[in-house]
C-alpha cells in the first residue's frame, strides 16, 4: 500500500473538524508496517531473571521465557510474561568441570523457532540474566537492525578478525544477545542435534599461554556454519579440530568479510543493555583480558561500513598493554577458554 502524505497532511488543514480522525488513521497505517517482535530470554528461571524479563514490559514488545524445569521458583499468576517450560536435554562438562550447555542453546532455539516464527516477524533471543537499562538506546539499534538485511547482536563476545590478537577464533559470534526475522535466525543457528561430545577436548590444547578445554567454543557451535550439512549423518560433525585459526591477512579479511556481510553488530554499551551477572563498564573493558579479543567500538564503526582493511589492522593500544601486564605477571596460569 502507498501512502501519499502530503495529500493527507493537505486535507488535515482543509478539513480541521476531521484533523483527529486523518491523523488516528495515518498513524494506524504506519504501524501496520511495523514488525510485531517477540523478545525470547533463555536460561535458568529464578527471581533475578525474571526481574530481568520484566524490565523489557516497557517496549511493548511480547516476551517468552524458556526454561527448564522449576524447582522451588513460583511463578507470579499475574505476570506479563509467558513463561515455556522445556524438558531439560541436562550436558556434559568439560574436562575441568565447566559445563558445555551447547545442546541446551540449541533445543532451545529450535523450539523458540518452531513454535513462534508463524506468530512474530522478529524475534530477539537474549541471556535471560540481561536487563534492560535505556530503552531510548535499545529501540535506536533495535530501528539500525530492522533497516539491514542482516543478523542483529552484540559485541560480547564476538570476536574480532583483526591482525594484532593473541590468537583468531573465527566465526565467533555472541550468544549473548541475537536477532532476526525467523528465516534469518533458521538460516544462521545450528537447529540439528549435535553430540556434545565432539565438542569436549580430551586433552586441552594451548596456544600462546591460552588453553583451550573445547574443540569449538559455544560461541561457535551455535551457528551452523562451524557444522557439516550432509543430512545422511545422524548427527553434524565439526568442519574444525580446534577453535582457532593462524592469523594471516587472508584468515583476517575472510572473517572480517563474514561477519560485514551477513551480520549488523551493536557496541553492547551502547545497546541499552547490562548484564547483572557479567557486569560491562569501562573497568571491566580494560582489565579483564577477554575483551582483547573482541571487537571494540571503533572497530565496529569500521566492520558496519565495511572498511574491513583498516579494521584488520587495527592496534587496540590500551587493551593489548593491559592483557600483556596480565600475562606478563601471572605467566604460570594459562587464560582458559
Amino acid at each position: 500500500m502507498v501512502i501519499n502524505v502530503r495529500k493527507t497532511v493537505s486535507l488535515v488543514h482543509n478539513k480541521e473538524k476531521d484533523s483527529h480522525k486523518f491523523y488516528y488513521l495515518f498513524l494506524l497505517l504506519c504501524q501496520s508496517t511495523m514488525k510485531k517482535t517477540l523478545i525470547a530470554f533463555q536460561g535458568p528461571l529464578n527471581k533475578k531473571t525474571l526481574e530481568c524479563a520484566e524490565s523489557f514490559l516497557e517496549l511493548d514488545f511480547d516476551i517468552v521465557m524458556i526454561s527448564w524445569p522449576l524447582t522451588s521458583f513460583n511463578i507470579d499468576a499475574s505476570s506479563n510474561i509467558k513463561i515455556d517450560i522445556l524438558e531439560d536435554p541436562g550436558t556434559l562438562e568439560t574436562n575441568d568441570g565447566v559445563s558445555i550447555n551447547i545442546m541446551r542453546q540449541i533445543i532451545s532455539n529450535k523450539y523458540l523457532l518452531n513454535k513462534y516464527s508463524n506468530e512474530y516477524d522478529y524475534i530477539i533471543r537474549l541471556r535471560n540474566d540481561i536487563k534492560l537499562t535505556s530503552k531510548d538506546l535499545f529501540l535506536k539499534q533495535f530501528k539500525k537492525a530492522l533497516s539491514k538485511d542482516k543478523i542483529w547482536s552484540v559485541n560480547i563476545n564476538t570476536t574480532s578478525p583483526r591482525l594484532i590478537s593473541p590468537v583468531l577464533l573465527p566465526n565467533h559470534i555472541s550468544d549473548w544477545f541475537f536477532a532476526g526475522t525467523p528465516d534469518q535466525l533458521r538460516k544462521y543457528l545450528q537447529l540439528r542435534e549435535v553430540d556434545e561430545s565432539k565438542v569436549k577436548a580430551e586433552q586441552p590444547s594451548q596456544f600462546n599461554n591460552l588453553i583451550f578445554w573445547r574443540i569449538a567454543q559455544n560461541e561457535q557451535a551455535i551457528w551452523s556454519n562451524c557444522w557439516s550439512k550432509k543430512l545422511n549423518k545422524d548427527q553434524p560433525e565439526l568442519k574444525f579440530r580446534r577453535p582457532w585459526i593462524k592469523i594471516t591477512r587472508e584468515s583476517s579479511v575472510n572473517y572480517a568479510l563474514y561477519l560485514n556481510r551477513n551480520f549488523f553488530i551493536t557496541p553492547f554499551r551502547k545497546s541499552g543493555l547490562q548484564s547483572i551477572k557479567y557486569k560491562s563498564n569501562i573497568r571491566t573493558w580494560y582489565l579483564n583480558p577477554y575483551s582483547l579479543l573482541i571487537l571494540g567500538s571503533f572497530e565496529i564503526f569500521l566492520l558496519n561500513r565495511g572498511y574491513l582493511n583498516l579494521l584488520i589492522l587495527y592496534p587496540p593500544v590500551l587493551r593489548l598493554l593491559f592483557f600483556h601486564l596480565r600475562m606478563k605477571l601471572l605467566q604460570s596460569i594459562p587464560l582458559r577458554f
